[in-house]
């Protein structure tokens, strides 16, 4: 807690806060109301219910995570909030909503979910290239085999890698190497990242119930972003996969899109993206921004973003 140059505590002993003593704005954590004068520990504009020792603490101005340690520790902090964030109740829990929000780390935070999922389809193209996929399962491979000019270039294998001189890596001719197959699943995933943001801003001072500040909204979803993509590419991918295992022949006349889905397969990736964005966000409203109707405003965000996703996706197959 923030304790004044006289070292007298700017609690009184009826615990409200004795504000001749404190020299700095005190805001609502959710919704930034100026809570300076007022000795009730709620909220008037959002109904945020806090303590005084917890709004007035100025030590609350850094976390472990990847938002506060980006300067200082940017590799080992980022694997922690991935690693958190994949249990999203128990990250919800974690964090206090007093914390300090540090927008840079945040925006650097949710531009590197599309650089992981990235990185994630070319280890799943390496697993599929590993079991014998490549040949006779090339659905998974094909995410990262573009086909140019001069014939096809694979992105390096993992072997391949390990295996260069460092001389090697500096000569190689890397600006061949393309990322096109993989670009439609990543940018649609960058597309759902910014559907969540805009409806839940829309949503902030309306059906939520309670003012939410977009930093805090920020927050939320940068935080999620990389769980996000991690769980909506490997859904993808077992699908296509069980496609290709089961079914390699289809009925004349059924649309397919250029991942080799139908349009049956369209709407199965509807419902799983919109279950994944659920239980991604769903604890983070409830359990971290506290508001009213979580349950609903999470289904309700959940549902337009995916849809969203899927009526591009059918526009993308009937085209």
């Amino acid at each position: 807690m923030h304790t004044p140059t006289d070292g007298s505590s700017p609690i009184r002993d009826d615990g409200c806060p004795d504000w001749d003593k404190i020299d700095f704005e005190v805001t609502c954590a959710r919704c930034g109301y100026n809570l300076r004068m007022l000795t009730a520990p709620r909220c008037p504009e959002c109904g945020l219910d806090f303590d005084w020792p917890d709004a007035l603490d100025r030590s609350q101005n850094s976390s472990p995570f990847f938002e506060h340690q980006w300067r200082h520790r940017p590799v080992q902090s980022w694997f922690l909030t991935v690693v958190a964030a994949m249990r999203p109740r128990r990250f919800a829990r974690s964090i206090s909503i007093q914390t300090r929000i540090e927008p840079a780390g945040l925006w650097l935070l949710l531009l590197s979910a599309p650089l992981a999922q990235l990185i994630l389809i070319w280890a799943l193209a390496e697993a599929a290239g590993l079991a014998g996929g490549s040949a006779s399962r090339p659905f998974i491979r094909n995410w990262w085999s573009p086909t140019t000019e001069s014939g096809v270039y694979r992105f390096p294998s993992l072997s391949g890698i390990l295996g260069m001189k460092p001389i090697d890596m500096l000569t190689t001719t890397w600006t061949r190497i393309s990322v096109a197959p993989a670009l439609p699943l990543v940018l649609k995933s960058c597309f759902v990242l910014a559907m969540l943001l805009v409806v839940f801003v829309l949503l902030s001072d309306t059906r939520m119930q309670c003012k939410v500040r977009s930093a805090q909204i920020l927050r939320v979803i940068a935080c999620m972003s990389v769980p996000i993509v991690t769980w909506r590419t490997l859904t993808t991918a077992m699908l296509i996969a069980a496609k290709d295992l089961g079914a390699p022949g289809l009925p004349a006349g059924t649309f397919r899109s250029p991942m080799g889905l139908t349009t049956e397969d369209t709407f199965v990736l509807f419902v799983c993206s919109w279950m994944i964005l659920y239980a991604c966000l769903k604890p983070q409203l409830a359990d971290y921004l506290r508001i009213p109707s979580a349950r609903s405003v999470a289904a309700v965000t959940c549902f337009v973003a995916a849809f969203a996703e899927f009526a591009l996706n059918m526009r993308l197959i009937w085209k």
